[in-house]
């Protein structure tokens, strides 16, 4: 009999699933243990903080592949073998899109484990519409027995392809809030000593790709009047030279490139600023508006951004505009910035909403999915041995 309750598979080690994770270890002890397709990929700079790691852990050997520039593959072929060594009771997969994802469901039905899909997907998918994609997906959702979402958003995609919605169960999408909120304040201190930025400052963090909308972000940007107002871009990637070269054309002043940002240094850049964007296309959820809210900033966001659902309440945490509509975020960055007092109202609002949002409550979601598997076991073995 196995001796492990919960298997999680998913991509890479990321440094805000690390906390959750830790939390889940206790309350589930060794009953409780992560696969990692990989330890980091090439689109992520981030740091691998294995000494903040307290939950049962292995990293599959395997081949990475890109299709397109920009998202890499995982192919991990031991999946199979090491599904049927630890035989879990209960099986997690972190999505669909990896080719090791289908090779562990398969594993783990016909070895009669349970499956659900750890599923972050929205409506505004950009891989929506292509007809092999759409098929795949199909097959791969029905194929699973139960489902977790981060919010609104994921829950009303997993309904479009026909899942009820008594099979989904919710694990809101975290960070380490408490550490983030604790160190904003003395960090931005610190950053402002060092660097000549203006007193008002409108912060973007986040990869500088076209997905993201940072164009759009510069270009409203520009229109305003921005003798006393600054914009400040942490994050880097493909775009940065022409999110650069944007600049120069338009002649944009005080615009501050800082570029990549690791984890524990993040709360200085938002304690620097009363207002976050995320004018981002397409974006499963974005934890930067998690972070951006524990640090009392009042968030504008693009409707597309799976998080919006459930944290930007319009114009009580932040603003909500259409993905794209330069006029309209220009609109809105006049309005928090030529009225500081309801900005700051607004970022009081959204870092109390945000405390519900917390490692404890992600686990919490966890552990009632991983219950109700068990229950679906039990239950098909008193039938069946009836």
């Amino acid at each position: 009999m196995s001796d492990i309750d919960l298997l999680i598979i998913t991509e890479i080690i990321s440094p805000y699933r690390i906390p959750v994770f830790n939390i889940l270890s206790r309350l589930l002890g060794k009953r409780f243990h992560v696969v990692f397709l990989s330890e980091t990929d090439s689109r992520r700079q981030w740091k691998v903080y294995t000494d903040k790691i307290e939950f049962s852990y292995q990293v599959l050997s395997g081949t990475k592949f890109q299709i397109k520039q920009g998202h890499p593959y995982f192919l991990n072929f031991g999946i199979g073998r090491v599904i049927k060594e630890l035989k879990p009771k209960a099986l997690i997969i972190g999505g669909y899109a990896h080719p090791s994802f289908p090779l562990a469901l398969l594993s783990a039905k016909s070895l009669g484990v349970p499956c659900a899909l750890w599923c972050e997907s929205n409506n505004n998918d950009q891989r929506l519409g292509w007809s092999l994609v759409e098929t795949y997906k199909r097959w791969f959702i029905q194929q699973c027995d139960a489902y977790v979402v981060p919010g609104t958003a994921s829950e009303n995609y997993l309904t479009n392809y026909g899942v009820n919605s008594e099979q989904i169960f919710h694990a809101p999408n975290a960070i380490d809030s408490p550490y983030f909120s604790a160190n904003y304040k003395h960090q931005s201190v610190a950053l402002q000593a060092q660097h000549n930025w203006p007193r008002n400052l409108v912060l973007y963090v986040g990869r500088i790709t076209q997905q993201k909308g940072i164009l759009d972000l510069i270009n409203a940007f520009a229109q305003l009047n921005t003798t006393n107002t600054g914009l400040l871009i942490v994050g880097d990637g493909p775009e940065r030279p022409a999110a650069e070269q944007l600049c120069k054309t338009l002649a944009c002043q005080n615009v501050f490139f800082a570029g990549f940002v690791h984890q524990e240094e993040l709360p200085g850049y938002y304690g620097s600023s009363k207002i976050f964007v995320l004018p981002t296309y397409s974006d499963p959820w974005g934890l930067v508006l998690n972070e951006a809210m524990s640090c009392q900033c009042a968030v504008i966001a693009s409707e597309v951004a799976g998080a919006t659902a459930d944290l930007v309440e319009h114009n009580q945490t932040g603003c909500v505009f259409p993905a794209g509509d330069v006029s309209k975020l220009k609109f809105y960055l006049e309005q928090l910035l030529s009225a500081p007092e309801d900005t700051v109202q607004m970022g009081k609002k959204g870092y109390e909403k945000i405390q519900q949002y917390s490692p404890q409550s992600c686990a919490e979601g966890f552990v009632q999915l991983t219950e109700q598997l068990l229950n679906n076991v039990q239950s098909y073995q008193q039938v069946t041995t009836s």
